[in-house]
């Protein structure tokens, strides 16, 4: 990712400080990195020359889009989420070339040497950070115009007005995500810190913030895992989502037989399903029953009740005079 950036040994931090709407590096004739900032920004110092900027907003708010003002750099790399799972990186000139969604900015530009008249490479680390209930990323200015407007305000207007600001403007977007969730006064937006070394810039701004949120620990402070250094076979290589036991077992006996058994086995079927599911199919209605019969008035029930006991009393008598006539008979 940094091979477009030349490899340099010096690991002195380059400070940096607000004054006003201007980030620039301290001292005097410091390297403007950011010109004409919103008002509502406020900078704390890292702890080694870097500054961590909060917003004081003066309205509660879900979601907000804070000018950052004009970008000053030669030429910049970021890495930005191109879906819900990738990242993806680019490479520019200008904060016009920084994408939607940003979640990293490495800048080189200009710093004056200690020999008069003559300029030494630095560069700057912006670091989107997530505070509480507090999500920023990075773009460039004008990200929600109309793709026709955002294309002639990279490639027509600079050249007709150098210091349009929309071309060159870079833009912070912070959000909580949920409409009834109220961005944290003064939260932790955005890191930004310069030096010499552009890797151990990057090391040393993902050691602060992960200090200072007190969220994370940098890769370098977790142990290895054991299973790092054993072979492993994911089964998304061989079978995509269709994973079944026969075919892992066959994947794993064709691999001892080749003289490399993995020792580690990652089973991969896929993304973690997101979205919820579909409705499920309408029933069929229920087939019509028959009407139920009406309810008999008392009288009428008392009659059939009569009615019945006086057809068994007679049922009776007959079965009674039935037996007399057969005790005759014999």
């Amino acid at each position: 990712m940094l091979a477009l950036l030349p490899t340099l040994h010096l690991s002195s931090a380059a400070p940096l400080t607000l004054e006003g709407s201007t980030l620039r590096l301290a001292g005097a004739g410091g390297s403007v990195l950011l010109e004409g900032m919103d008002r509502s920004l406020r900078a704390s110092p890292s702890g080694t020359g870097g500054v961590f900027l909060h917003g004081d907003f003066r309205e509660p708010m879900a979601a907000a889009d804070v000018s950052l003002g004009t970008l000053h750099c030669r030429r910049l790399l970021s890495t930005a989420r191109c879906t819900r799972y990738w990242m993806a990186p680019a490479v520019g000139d200008s904060a016009a070339d920084v994408p939607l969604d940003s979640q990293m900015v490495l800048l080189e530009f200009a710093a004056a040497a200690p020999r008069v008249g003559a300029e030494a490479a630095c560069y700057a680390l912006m670091l989107p950070l997530v505070d509480r209930e507090a999500r920023s990323s990075l773009s460039a200015a004008g990200m929600s115009l109309p793709r026709f407007v955002r294309r002639l305000s990279r490639r027509l207007l600079p050249r007709l007005l150098p210091r349009f600001r929309l071309a060159r403007g870079l833009s912070l977007h912070v959000e909580s995500g949920d409409e009834a969730v109220r961005v944290p006064a003064g939260a932790c937006l955005l890191y930004v810190a310069a030096g010499a070394d552009p890797y151990e810039l990057l090391a040393r701004g993902v050691a602060e913030v992960a200090a200072r949120l007190g969220t994370f620990a940098p890769r370098a402070a977790k142990p290895v895992p054991p299973s790092a250094d054993v072979f492993g076979w994911c089964t998304w290589d061989g079978f995509y989502s269709r994973v079944a036991p026969e075919d892992v077992l066959a994947g794993a006996a064709s691999l001892n037989e080749a003289g490399v058994p993995p020792r580690l086995i990652v089973l991969d079927d896929g993304w973690q399903t997101v979205t919820p599911p579909p409705p499920p199919a309408a029933a069929e209605p229920a087939p019509e029953r028959a009407p139920a019969p009406a309810p008999v008035r008392p009288a009428l029930a008392e009659a059939a009740a009569a009615e019945e006991a006086a057809a068994g009393q007679a049922a009776v008598g007959q079965v009674a005079v039935g037996q007399v006539a057969v005790g005759q008979v014999a």
